[in-house]
């Protein structure tokens, strides 16, 4: 409320302006505008414009309220470059091998610090912190030491190295051998069957003979078929027949 010729009046509330219309008890109050704002109880007849946030100077465009008065801030990214917050500037990017301490605000700048031990960094950057070196596991060493900058690399030693190749090579040569003795096996074309009597052995053969069309076996007598050294008076009979 406020005083006039003595009595007491009625204010207009926040985010109003008060027209001229209305009397002492029951005043015409307005809606403030666009880009305006009236923060308290009041019988002005205009509100107060909003400050302009101008994006060109890399300020984010607020969403205004009627009733108070709205504070222009930097986009992401950016920090005031004044006290006075007249533009907004990029926040500094830490260099390789440095992290980032604190975050950019709407007020203040990145802070840097650089890498500790066991640590690295490999990009300029506004938000990152440094990581830790890769751990070797165990049995492997270090074959490149990292810096604040890189990582360090590990490799397997030596003798493991040694050990694979030799292991490796037995495995060729066992899958070679293998079919070797596999194109053998595949390669014989007829079974052998003898039978021993007191003076004649019959080995009879499964061969596709030429010229045994005839379906009757073929016949011959051999003194030096079977396998060892010659015997005397030891006659085989071989017997040849036709593969169904």
């Amino acid at each position: 409320q406020y005083k006039q010729d003595g009595g007491c009046c009625k204010l207009c509330p926040p985010g109003t302006s008060m027209t001229s219309l209305g009397n002492c008890l029951e005043p015409q109050c307005q809606k403030c505008g666009d880009g305006e704002y009236q923060d308290t109880y009041s019988k002005e007849p205009k509100c107060h414009l909003q400050p302009y946030c101008d994006p060109n100077k890399n300020f984010q465009i607020p969403k205004y309220n009627l009733q108070e008065r709205s504070v222009c801030s930097c986009r992401e990214g950016f920090h005031c470059s004044s006290s006075h917050c007249t533009s907004c500037v990029p926040h500094t990017a830490c260099n390789p091998g440095y992290r980032v301490k604190l975050r950019g605000n709407h007020s203040k700048d990145t802070e840097c610090e650089r890498c500790s031990e066991g640590t690295f960094s490999q990009n300029s950057s506004q938000t990152e912190a440094c990581q830790q070196w890769t751990e070797c596991p165990w049995g492997w060493e270090v074959v490149q030491a990292g810096t604040d900058t890189s990582d360090q690399i590990c490799g397997a030693p030596r003798t493991h190295a040694v050990v694979i190749s030799v292991v490796v090579i037995f495995i060729v040569f066992l899958v070679v051998v293998g079919l070797i003795f596999q194109g053998k096996v595949k390669s014989s074309s007829f079974n052998v069957d003898v039978k021993t009597s007191a003076d004649v052995e019959r080995t009879h053969l499964s061969h596709d003979a030429p010229g045994s069309q005839t379906g009757r076996p073929q016949v011959w007598l051999c003194t030096d078929c079977l396998p060892g050294p010659p015997v005397s008076g030891r006659v085989v009979e071989v017997v040849v027949q036709e593969k169904d």
